[in-house]
């Protein structure tokens, strides 16, 4: 089977793929991925043939609180190549790592004031846009959440910033970062401006010289030609689900979903995007000269997606079963609450990242 990398690109030049040294982790040893090295082919094409990409959401919350330094750390260990995760503004528009407009009381306990007598304190609650990023890692994190029973959570876990992911990952020259700004287009949940999402995260992206190892992606495809016209470097990622991506939907920057025939693969090419990402089980294409317009299947869809240069990387995925129907189909990726599970899964196919 034909694998391909989410970032192997000719920019990118020779990846080189090494093992970290060793992080406390309570992943069993067969969960592992062991990675060897890969270089990127110089061909004309936006990927290259290699394995597929592991990408760990929020770190794999499924296994280890969301976003926190022991998820990042335990998702290195297991050997993922792609941190995936979700970027927030605080008021001083530092880049954060949480995936939420606010601070949930299901997720996070107040600790102390940032300073005696803080106004805003308590700060559990509250709007993200709203508190300073001083005030925000105050915040203990490591409350367990219903959906992800199994997952460890380290007391004392705090929000970390988007510079405290690339200093945890600056010993794995391999690992990649995709990166979703916390954008929105229809609600009141809106923390900032798109562009202001662009500036704050490839400043910091700028600022690690990290450009050839990120992609942002965004269900709010006006992020994406902004990103494209500041970095090309930075590969772009378009996400899209049954709710972004329907007629008169305001997250098409633009695109008119008839005009395209209801068909995200020709959506997304018209967009510039790198990458397409569908949520696993939301709409995909219609099969080419089909006039009953029968859905595709992933294969169908995939290779589609590859004749238009397109990686394909479903989220989330989190069931064994689905995983192996993904991998057989070809697909680049997959995003994944649970990187250990899938490293088994690879294991069992025989699939390595070399």
């Amino acid at each position: 089977m034909h694998h391909r990398h989410l970032y192997a690109v000719p920019l990118v030049g020779a990846v080189m793929i090494g093992t970290l040294s060793a992080c406390s982790s309570s992943v069993a040893s067969d969960s592992v991925i062991t990675p060897e090295p890969i270089a990127a082919e110089a061909s004309g094409s936006v990927f290259s043939s290699s394995p597929i990409d592991v990408q760990a959401h929020s770190g794999g919350r499924g296994e280890y609180t969301e976003g926190s330094e022991a998820a990042f750390i335990n998702a290195l260990e297991v050997g993922v190549t792609t941190l995936e995760f979700v970027i927030t503004l605080s008021k001083d528009g530092v880049p954060v790592v949480w995936n939420d407009a606010r601070i949930f009381a299901e997720k996070c306990s107040d600790t102390a004031p940032v300073t005696p007598g803080d106004p805003q304190f308590p700060y559990v609650g509250k709007r993200i846009d709203t508190l300073a990023y001083a005030q925000v890692h105050t915040l203990d994190c490591s409350k367990p959440l219903a959906d992800f029973p199994e997952a460890h959570h380290p007391q004392g876990s705090t929000i970390l910033q988007l510079k405290d992911v690339f200093n945890l990952a600056k010993d794995a020259p391999y690992v990649r970062f995709n990166i979703e700004p916390r954008t929105e287009v229809d609600s009141d949940e809106a923390t900032a401006l798109p562009q202001d999402y662009v500036a704050a995260i490839l400043s910091e992206v700028e600022s690690f010289d990290l450009s050839d190892r990120v992609a942002i992606q965004s269900s709010d495809w006006s992020v994406l030609p902004m990103v494209r016209a500041s970095n090309r470097e930075v590969l772009t990622v378009a996400k899209y689900d049954a709710e972004t991506f329907t007629d008169g939907s305001p997250w098409l920057a633009g695109i008119q979903y008839s005009a395209v025939h209801g068909d995200p693969i020709t959506a997304v090419v018209a967009l510039g995007a790198d990458a397409i990402a569908p949520n696993f089980g939301g709409p995909l294409g219609v099969r080419r000269g089909d006039t009953g317009a029968r859905p595709e299947t992933m294969a169908e869809y995939v290779d589609r997606a590859h004749e238009h240069n397109l990686l394909v990387i479903p989220w989330t995925v989190n069931d064994p079963a689905t995983m192996v129907d993904l991998v057989n189909a070809g697909v680049d990726g997959i995003i994944t609450d649970y990187p250990s599970r899938l490293a088994d899964v690879l294991n069992d196919q025989r699939i390595s990242l070399s």
